[in-house]
């Protein structure tokens, strides 16, 4: 009669494979544990959910240091998708983030205005049905070089620096483990010389246009006279009419 003894390679190789399969986790720590490959994972209970993710470090120290900085991220994305909804998609986490900035109390109208425009043009520029996992990094970098030739170098990067609170926003949002904006660099902002009439230049103008006396002649003058003393720019001006 033969035993397992009598095969000790065998025996060895089925130990050995039983014994990885129940030693494939290890704890590590608070919400960490260790694949036997060495590689530490975040592990916890956030939004009622369980997740096990990656850290993609096998250093321990560094580990906590993710582990604190992630838990952060998806408790924050937790407690805006009780608010906001499900964060999936790019459009979604546009709203997502339009929600947490508009928000915000005491925001004064030509600030409102400027957020409104920025999510405006995202939503008009991105594929906002897009689930944020197929979002890649060379899709946004594809997206900024279009952004960057189409606009002014300061409208670009607003729209930038949107484009970079929703890529943090699908971070938070458990969507993904990284932010596909995040190595996008802003342009730079070449200043021009400007030449700004004197005071008394610009209201010589405004009567030479008033004394012009045509049927609109009042109501460009005081057009002028606003555009000139108030400091808005036509374009806003416009969309108030």
């Amino acid at each position: 009669m033969t035993t397992s003894d009598d095969y000790p390679s065998l025996h060895g190789a089925v130990c050995c494979g039983i014994c990885s399969r129940m030693d494939t986790w290890a704890k590590a720590g608070e919400n960490l544990v260790r694949h036997w490959s060495g590689t530490i994972y975040l592990r916890a209970k956030v939004g009622g959910k369980s997740i096990r993710i990656s850290l993609d470090t096998s250093d321990l120290r560094i580990a906590k240091i993710k582990r604190d900085e992630r838990l952060e991220n998806l408790r924050q994305a937790a407690k805006t998708q009780a608010h906001t909804g499900v964060v999936r998609t790019l459009g979604e986490a546009i709203e997502a983030v339009a929600v947490r900035i508009l928000s915000q109390p005491h925001l004064k109208a030509p600030t409102i205005l400027y957020y409104t425009e920025m999510f405006d043009l995202l939503r008009a520029t991105l594929p906002v049905a897009t689930h944020g996992r197929q979002w890649t990094t060379g899709d946004a970098a594809v997206w900024w070089k279009g952004i960057a030739k189409k606009y002014s170098a300061q409208r670009a990067n607003n729209a930038l620096s949107m484009a970079k609170r929703m890529g943090r926003m699908l971070v938070e949002a458990g969507v993904r483990i990284d932010d596909p904006t995040a190595g996008l660099k802003r342009m730079r902002i070449v200043s021009k010389d400007l030449t700004i009439p004197s005071r008394e230049r610009i209201e010589s103008l405004i009567a030479n246009i008033r004394n012009q006396h045509k049927a609109h002649s009042e109501q460009a003058a005081n057009y002028v006279t606003f555009l000139a003393f108030s400091g808005c720019r036509s374009s806003h001006v416009r969309r108030q009419l």
